[in-house]
């Protein structure tokens, strides 16, 4: 308690020299993008359950990716993890600073910042590998709005993500960094090695490799490495069991006592990828899949290689799955501020769509969007700026909550707009064209325009790129009238 009132007294206090602070982070030019590719990143945990403390050493080997040398590597931490030591590969020692501040554009959220100072410069092109130790506290980020994010060391179940900052970033503290790091990542992906030791009654899981399982003293080290290149490193920590269908190479790891349900969410994890891979073309380089229970309220989320899936699912609710699942086929978003509506927008309305279609689940699709309807009227009672600001603008303006709700609903008006069999071929042309390369949001309206074969110019407008579509939403017209507008009704042939 003491040393989280003197972490929360810290903040306090360097939130008040913050602009002062920042020229000095980011130099007189206030840049906050940093020009670097992280190409791995070696990790090794060992949660202390009787402190609940935390030990890591990050081991992340970046690229100079700019034009220019770099003396200086930023680093953000969870605000109640302190580095111990910093190092290069070989083991040379380095000078570090660290001070906890608040996240620039999400001031309630404090980092530690650190600032790695190189021993030499590091030239355009150039890798270096930068080694830290750290130890102390997790306690989550509800405080700061996350409500999900409530990760901490405990018996029960622990977990260490990026959403809490478990392991260094390499990023200034900004939220705009943040996101342009993650954006870069997605985009290029990197290897991991994790590396977990817990006592031998709990098990480790992750979504990489298991290669290999070391037991010395009463504790196991689990060992995983990445399948395809990542953007994130999870791993949760439970007495997991595991349920798996070796053929398809899919894993689930459930919590105790739910063995039953994770063999429905296995058929239904089945069902899905082959449901997607039919209608947008079989995935690349697949070589496995897990789903990792975690409690209620721990939100449910994708990576690559892995889905953590809320344990309402396992209570036979499989819509959030089927949400995720399907951010699998999403080509890397290239616009400078994504707006999520081809990601999370599209996402939504398979949450709802697909019970329907695989599950037989009638109603469940009208249900979404009044569920979606509501909250995006919430949204702009609590904050009128979403009225104003265009879908398009949404990663612009730190608005893309709304890409859920408008977003899913915008999807659900194109899918009825062109028919259920041009929606499937305009994301499988999409997926097909851009899953490599990426795209942008105009990539998306040209390529539904192109496969439809319909002028959607006032759709897009509307919907997309413009706001009509909230004044719609806000108003007394129903979703059908709405629709009406955009669909061109067909004359009865004459006698």
């Amino acid at each position: 308690m003491a040393l989280r009132f003197r972490q929360m007294v810290t903040g306090l206090i360097v939130s008040v020299l913050f602009t002062t602070f920042s020229e000095a982070c980011y130099g007189s030019s206030g840049r906050e993008i940093l020009s670097t590719q992280t190409l791995k990143h070696d990790l090794t945990l060992k949660p202390d359950y009787d402190t609940g403390n935390l030990e890591g050493i990050s081991k992340i080997t970046i690229l100079n990716s700019s034009q220019e040398s770099i003396t200086r590597v930023p680093l953000i931490l969870y605000h109640m993890l302190q580095v111990e030591s910093a190092h290069t590969s070989d083991d040379g020692t380095l000078a570090f600073t660290q001070h906890v501040v608040p996240m620039k554009g999400h001031e309630k959220m404090l980092v530690n910042y650190i600032e790695i100072a190189l021993d030499e410069p590091l030239s355009p092109g150039e890798t270096v590998t930068l080694a830290t130790q750290y130890r102390g506290k997790l306690a989550g980020y509800m405080e700061a709005g996350n409500l999900y994010v409530k990760d901490r060391v405990s018996g029960e179940f622990t977990i260490f993500r990026l959403d809490c900052l478990a392991y260094p970033v390499v990023c200034y503290p900004s939220a705009a960094a943040f996101r342009e790091s993650a954006h870069r990542d997605i985009r290029e992906g990197w290897d991991y090695l994790l590396e977990v030791t817990v006592p031998e009654s709990f098990v480790v899981a992750n979504g990489g490799k298991l290669i290999g399982k070391t037991h010395k003293n009463g504790d196991v080290t689990y060992s995983y490495q990445n399948i395809k290149p990542a953007w994130r490193i999870d791993a949760c920590v439970a007495k997991y069991g595991v349920v798996q269908d070796e053929k398809a190479s899919l894993r689930v790891f459930f919590l105790p006592d739910h063995e039953e349900q994770a063999r429905t969410v296995l058929d239904a994890l089945l069902r899905s990828l082959l449901f997607f891979s039919e209608c947008f073309a079989p995935l690349r380089d697949f070589e496995g899949f897990a789903v990792i229970e975690v409690p209620d309220g721990y939100g449910s989320q994708a990576d690559v290689t892995c889905i953590l899936l809320d344990a309402e699912a396992f209570r036979g609710n499989l819509s959030r799955l089927y949400h995720e699942v399907s951010h699998l086929w999403n080509p890397p978003c290239l616009d400078e501020h994504p707006s999520r509506f081809e990601s999370e927008g599209l996402a939504r309305f398979f949450e709802y769509w697909l019970p329907e279609k695989l599950d037989k689940k009638t109603g469940q699709l009208q249900r979404g969007l009044e569920i979606c309807r509501k909250r995006f009227r919430d949204q702009c009672k609590r904050d009128p700026k979403y009225i104003h600001i265009p879908l398009a603008h949404y990663g612009r303006e730190n608005c893309t909550d709304a890409s859920y709700t408008k977003g899913m609903i915008a999807f659900w008006l194109l899918f009825r707009i062109v028919g259920e069999e041009a929606f499937i071929d305009i994301y499988r042309s999409f997926h097909q064209e851009y899953r490599d390369k990426g795209a942008t949001l105009e990539d998306f309206r040209r390529t539904a325009e192109r496969v439809s074969g319909k002028d959607l110019q006032k759709f897009f407008e509307d919907w997309v790129f413009g706001t009509q579509s909230s004044r719609y939403l806000l108003g007394d017209l129903s979703l059908e009238q709405i629709l009406k507008l955009y669909v061109v009704e067909q004359s009865a042939p004459a006698d």
